[in-house]
């Protein structure tokens, strides 16, 4: 495989060279002993290398040629069509792989499971999960989260929940990748109730929860005001270890100055602060602009004082917002203090 992927990037960085790597296999064949999985080698390099239509036409030259590819090569190049968005090509493979009778594998249905949903074409599901069984094929753990992650996105919690029971019945365990798609699901159609008691569920199976489902049932109550939930939540997961990261953190401080409640922000800084969790400077940015907007300069003011102890500096725009902020509740002083402490910073203001 390295030997054919140097010999596949010489070719490409040889201009002067017009010969393809397979017409150079082939003519090698002629001289010397060879084995046809040089072939669904070569189509693996080509894909490794993200050269993927080369990948397509050696498998079609392989067709041609009469050698039957293996299940292997078939699977990197659909993988590979599938990546770079070659829906048409992937069916294109796939049917040709039945005529040649190459067998289908698990990882093959799993592959086109993924373009089914990829090509947003989820109606076909049922027809081609049919197929797949037909062929022996049972749906596994990775089908299944597949398909309720791809339901769960359009929207369509009640196919999402279905296959959901489907997988259930046949004993098929969920694991944490199903869940958290269909609390996100939930969560989307505002029903953060049952995505909690999914979680809770979830739990109570000996599945333990991570950042992303955290972060799933905190979004979805910020973004019904439910401020306590998000802070009880937070508690709880910095109490099993699970450190909020930039997206929490994000979350829970855009919540507060939705609902109004800055103060509760700056109040939440200080208990992240005694987690010793570090929060990240943009959002500190985000929470002095929010305060002025909302007309607290002074508690922006104050703020920066707080931070700026621990080697915090604004960003330009942020002081320029409260420079004018202090400026238009008359604290023309504390405005002033402010211009020359950046000036000694070597900012430089442009105030309207």
């Amino acid at each position: 495989m390295k030997l054919l992927c140097e010999l596949i990037q010489l070719n490409v960085n040889d201009d002067d060279n017009d010969d393809d790597v397979y017409k150079s296999l082939i003519d090698c064949t002629e001289d010397c002993n060879w084995n046809p999985v040089v072939f669904d080698m070569l189509i693996k390099a080509y894909v490794k290398l993200g050269m993927v239509e080369k990948g397509l036409e050696t498998f079609w030259n392989n067709v041609e040629a009469c050698f039957v590819p293996n299940v292997v090569a078939c699977n990197c190049l659909l993988n590979g069509l599938s990546k770079f968005n070659y829906i048409g090509e992937c069916w294109e493979v796939y049917e040709e792989m039945g005529k040649l009778g190459i067998h289908r594998n698990d990882y093959t249905f799993n592959i086109m499971t993924h373009v089914l949903c990829r090509d947003g074409d989820t109606d076909k599901v049922n027809g081609f999960l049919e197929k797949m069984e037909e062929e022996g094929f049972e749906p596994d753990l990775v089908t299944y989260n597949t398909l309720i992650n791809s339901y769960c996105r359009k929207r369509r919690l009640e196919d999402a929940f279905y296959l959901y029971k489907i997988m259930c019945i046949r004993g098929v365990v969920p694991n944490l990748i199903s869940y958290s798609a269909l609390m996100n699901g939930l969560c989307k159609e505002g029903k953060i109730k049952e995505a909690h008691q999914l979680f809770n569920q979830m739990v109570q199976r000996g599945i333990d929860p991570d950042i992303v489902s955290y972060n799933t049932l905190i979004s979805g109550y910020c973004k019904e005001g439910k401020m306590q939930m998000c802070r009880s939540l937070l508690h709880e997961m910095i109490g099993i270890g699970i450190r909020p990261d930039n997206v929490t953190c994000r979350i829970v401080f855009q919540g507060y100055a939705k609902e109004g409640k800055l103060l509760s922000a700056l109040n939440m800084v200080e208990e992240l602060h005694r987690f010793g969790i570090k929060i990240p400077e943009n959002l500190y940015d985000y929470l002095l602009v929010a305060l002025c907007k909302e007309g607290r300069p002074f508690a922006a003011l104050s703020f920066l004082i707080r931070i700026s102890q621990d080697g915090f500096v604004p960003q330009i725009s942020t002081y320029i917002k409260l420079v004018e902020s202090l400026c238009k509740f008359n604290n023309v002083e504390e405005a002033l203090v402010l211009k020359s402490e950046m000036t000694k910073k070597n900012m430089k203001l442009n105030l309207t």
